[in-house]
Order: C-alpha cells, then structure tokens, then sequence
C-alpha cells in the first residue's frame, strides 16, 4: 500500500508542478534536480577513487535508477562505458577486460549466478555496488568465503537519488557517505540529512540500531511486523535467523491470522518437505520459531528475482 500511495504522490506532485508552477519555479526545480544527480554521481566516483582510465559497466537497465545512475556517472565523470546484456548472467560472451572496471552495479539475482559462474572476473571489478534488494545473509557469507570482497550493499532511496549509505560485505554495519549524518526517531527509525542534496529530516521507516550518526545496523522496516500475542517481530529479522538455519534454501516469513495471538508467525520454503526433515529452530528462542511451515514447488519472482510476497502470500491463504 505505502509504494502505491508514493507513486500516487509522485503523480499528484507532478502534475501539480506541470499545471500551477510558473516557469520560473518549474525551472528553478530542474535545475536543482539536475544539480543534485549531478553531486550525487560525482561523490560516488569520488568515494570509490573510480577515474580514467578505469570504465562504468553496466548490467542493469536504464530505466530503472541503479542503471540509469551508472550511465550518468560514466557521462559525469567522462568515462568510457561497457554496456553488456541485460540478464541474470550478463558476462557470458562478455569480451571484456575486467581488471578495467572501476564500478559495477548488480541487483543479488545477477550476483548469485555471477559468483558461480565467473568468479575470477568478478574478483577483477574494483567495485561492486549491490542493490535492488537485500542480499541474503547466507549469499554475503558465501561471497565472503570465496574471498569476493569487493561488493558492496547500498542504501538509498527515491528521495536521496541514489545510495546515502554502503556496507562493505565483511562489515556488519553501513557507513554514510561523505556529508551524510544520521539520526532516529522514538521508534528507532531512521532519519537523513545530507548536506550535499539538501536533504534534513528525512523520515524513513527502517529500524536500525544506531551506532553513531555515520554508522548503523539495519534491522528491518517498522510497516513489515508481525504482532503476535502483543509482542512485535521484525520479519526481515527473522528472516536473518532462519537464513543461518536454512543456509541455500529460498524462503520468506509472513504473518498468519490466530484467533488467540491476532497473528503468527508463519514461513513458506521452497522445495519438497520430505527433503528438509532434518531442519531445526530449536537453537531460536520459543517466541521467534515459526509456529507454521509452508512448502511450495517454486516460489513466485518478480521480473528482477525477488521473490513476490504478496503473490507466495495469495498462494498459501488460497490454497
């Protein structure tokens, strides 16, 4: 419901902007936007030291903001740009000197295949950007193990253009980019400011535990709980616990409706239930084992490979 209502703000807003700003106010908002792509860009390549003769690549598509960023930060910085197939294995038939690579963006599903299958190019980036979704914790583990750190996760949102925020995969925390500080509401929310965009205040509804205002431990979104019997459960939180339990299985958490509790914690795998006999959650404390446990053959994805809760939800309640 909220990314609906966003977008229809986002609607609202610019039509209001077409309809009732004079042209020097409709002006005045472009080239501020502009300026702001343009600061953004620029701190990126300066964070990771990305300059000629070091090249962009690109795997995404340019309509969405992760690849529309990197083709701006190639023109921005005056950087030759490689553009390879828009796929979940973009590097097969890729002629390309990875060793020359200065910034890659991935979303996880085209890191996943890419860890398996290309390795040792992906060593060769000199920076890996993860975004699009959370990485799961038993694939950043992976990663880590087979030495692959140089990836990071980042944090941003429509509001900050792009990412305000990176994790180096072998670190626990996020760290915020150069004149980025970080505060949190009562609920331990997280609130921006970022004097390069000029961004104050800005509200989110991830729960994080602060550590300074550079530095914070993302927890979950405080719109994603499951209330059970008055107790509140952070579902991708959860889902960190039961990933170290379920190691290479796909799954998701929901909230069941009881009776008694109001809802429960429910989860659904992926796979047969003859062939995860042995999983256990005795190790979770009694209150965040879930209390019930879906099968199903193949999850439901969305287009970039996230699994779609609400359609996997639709499934069980149906069925």
């Amino acid at each position: 419901f909220n990314s609906y209502n966003n977008r229809l703000k986002e609607m609202l807003t610019t039509i209001d902007h077409l309809a009732f700003m004079n042209m020097d106010e409709r002006l005045l908002n472009y080239l501020l936007e502009k300026s702001k792509i343009r600061a953004s860009s620029m701190r990126t390549l300066d964070y990771f030291n990305v300059s000629h003769p070091l090249k962009i690549m690109n795997v995404l598509s340019v309509q969405y903001i992760g690849g529309a960023m990197q083709l701006i930060r190639a023109l921005i910085g005056d950087l030759d740009y490689v553009a390879l197939e828009l796929s979940s294995n973009p590097f097969q038939n890729a002629s390309v000197k990875f060793s020359e690579i200065g910034l890659l963006s991935v979303v996880p599903l085209q890191l996943n295949e890419l860890s398996r299958k290309h390795i040792s190019d992906l060593s060769n980036v000199k920076n890996i950007l993860i975004g699009g979704a959370q990485l799961p914790e038993t694939k950043r583990q992976s990663l880590i193990e087979n030495g692959l750190v140089n990836c990071f996760e980042t944090y941003g949102m429509t509001e900050t253009i792009s990412h305000v925020a990176i994790r180096l995969i072998t670190s626990e925390s996020f760290e915020a980019m150069p004149e980025v500080l970080f505060s949190v509401d009562q609920d331990s929310a997280l609130k921006i400011d970022d004097k390069l965009l000029r961004i104050e205040g800005l509200q989110t509804n991830d729960v994080v535990n602060l550590l300074n205002e550079k530095k914070f431990v993302w927890k979950g979104r405080r719109d994603f709980v499951i209330n059970s019997g008055g107790k509140k459960f952070l579902i991708e939180e959860l889902e960190r616990d039961y990933a170290r339990i379920l190691r290479q299985h796909s799954f998701m958490v929901l909230a069941i409706p009881d009776e008694k509790l109001g809802q429960k914690i429910g989860l659904i795998i992926e796979g047969e239930k003859e062939g995860m006999t042995n999983i256990s959650f005795e190790e979770l404390h009694a209150h965040h084992r879930p209390k019930e446990i879906f099968f199903i053959d193949k999850m439901i994805r969305t287009e970039s490979g996230k699994i779609d809760r609400r359609k996997n939800e639709d499934l069980i309640f149906k069925s």
